[in-house]
């Protein structure tokens, strides 16, 4: 549900708003788009807020959403390029061979 109702009442057909007490006849259908503008131009603060606040919460779950699908690899791989690096610079000639060639 939108949080723009957050700022509403809801008495018999209306919407009556918190701030000012302007009644908002409620449409037939489940549609916020009334009380939605008459926050956005009576009110546009506590708008700003709500959008601020839905910005936010979006930002962070499509962070929470990239690391959660990456970092397995990025563990994984991590983990496999050092156990590689050690496996080549402790059992392996690898380092005195890539110094010699010029590699390193």
């Amino acid at each position: 549900m939108s949080k723009v109702i957050n700022f509403f009442n809801i008495q018999n057909e209306y919407f009556v708003c918190k701030i000012c007490t302007k009644k908002l006849r409620k449409p037939k259908d489940t549609s916020h788009s009334g009380i939605t503008y008459h926050l956005k131009s009576t009110h546009p603060n506590e708008y700003e807020e709500i959008q601020k606040r839905k910005t936010l919460m979006k930002k962070e779950k499509g962070q929470q959403s990239i690391q959660s699908t990456f970092q397995p690899f990025l563990e994984d791989s991590a983990e496999a390029i050092f156990r590689s690096i050690s496996q080549w610079m402790g059992v392996d000639t690898g380092p005195c061979l890539a110094i010699e060639q010029g590699i390193l």
